[in-house]
């Protein structure tokens, strides 16, 4: 029986600690899809992070291995059982799914970044009690005036555009999909947290995962 090799004591503890601390990122999945043919749950599944970063992908892994195990899936993380820092080649991947006996393998990637402009104005200085200023005409034109005086000036926000993958091994076809965008606003952890749990939700709702 496989035992996941650092999903114990301390590092348990930080993991499902991190997995909780999604306040400051967030994830929107933008599309999904899943293969209506397939009506099963996978039994045993492969998770490999396609990250650059090893530590990075370690994480990832990490944290969809032990979100998949509470769901009732045999799951494993990829750099437990592959060979290296690197991403191994696709024949070391087909051979070890043959050995563990998989049958699907889950692939994760940031495939890009964007960035969002937002357009905004300073904010006056209102003292608590006053009465709203549409109660009479100078309160709003008084309002609308000092609005219009205020400088503007432009936010910008950065989002990890990211995308997961299941792949029945058998036939090697997709089984579901999600695209997802990501708000970067704190470290990698944070980020990480808000896309897995957004993912699991998903994978959920269409009966993949208990």
């Amino acid at each position: 029986m496989y035992k996941h090799p650092i999903l114990t004591g301390p590092v348990l503890w930080l993991l499902a600690a991190s997995l909780l601390a999604t306040a400051c990122a967030s994830t929107t999945l933008t599309s999904v899809w899943k293969d209506p043919e397939y009506q099963k749950m996978p039994r045993k599944v492969l998770v490999l992070g396609m990250l650059e970063k090893p530590a990075n992908r370690r994480l990832i892994e990490d944290s969809f291995v032990l979100q998949l195990k509470a769901g009732g899936i045999d799951a494993v993380a990829g750099y437990t059982v592959l060979p290296g820092e690197k991403l191994p080649d696709k024949e070391v991947i087909a051979g070890q799914l043959k050995e563990m006996g998989a049958d699907a393998l889950f692939l994760m990637r940031v495939v890009d970044k964007k960035i969002k402009m937002n357009y905004a104005r300073t904010t006056g200085n209102e003292r608590p009690g006053y009465p709203p200023y549409y109660d009479n005409w100078q309160g709003y034109y008084g309002r609308g005036y000092n609005t219009a005086q205020q400088p503007a000036y432009m936010t910008e926000e950065e989002y990890a555009i990211a995308e997961a993958n299941l792949y029945d091994v058998a036939t090697e076809k997709l089984i579901w999909s999600a695209a997802s965008e990501t708000l970067i606003r704190s470290d990698d952890k944070a980020l990480i947290s808000s896309y897995v749990s957004e993912v699991i939700k998903s994978l959920r709702k269409q009966k993949l995962i208990r």
